[in-house]
């Protein structure tokens, strides 16, 4: 599965995309390439801030970022207690998003900004974990941080 993912489909999809990961499966089904090789397309095109982590031999590669996505990434090994999905078992991916901490990852974003959220797959196969973060803005009305003003 060398094939690559067509830019001009997926453009229009991406726009779509809100933190599901079933817009990867599909195009890695319906192009018939790799999952990884669909996620890098997603995440390249995305507007919204997230990011594909490969995890080989309990070894971070180096991650890809949307543009969007507001901090750099430090090489971590995956975090013990987070869990992942056997791919081989469930041959797609998950639809639902785990929330985790920024610091599980090594970000360091402004305090009660961002909520993080992942969904991780386990490749048996490959001996390969491949990770996509989502990042969603917090309101300063949903921040508990923000308080409201006193007169």
């Amino acid at each position: 599965m060398n094939r690559e993912v067509p830019v001009r489909f997926c453009e229009r999809l991406v726009g779509k995309f809100h933190r599901s990961t079933h817009l990867i499966d599909d195009i890695s089904q319906n192009f018939h390439t790799s999952l990884e090789a669909s996620a890098r397309r997603v995440i390249n095109l995305s507007k919204e801030p997230c990011a594909l982590i490969i995890h080989a031999d309990n070894k971070m590669w180096t991650p890809i970022r949307s543009n969007s996505f507001p901090s750099f990434i430090p090489k971590t090994n995956f975090p013990d207690y987070l869990r992942s999905t056997n791919y081989q078992a469930a041959r797609t991916l998950p639809n639902n998003l785990e929330e985790c901490d920024l610091s599980d990852w090594g970000l360091r974003i402004g305090d009660g900004q961002y909520r993080c959220y992942y969904s991780s797959i386990y490749n048996e196969e490959y001996k390969r974990r491949m990770t996509l973060l989502f990042l969603e803005e917090v309101d300063e009305i949903e921040n508990p941080y923000w308080e409201k003003p006193h007169f």
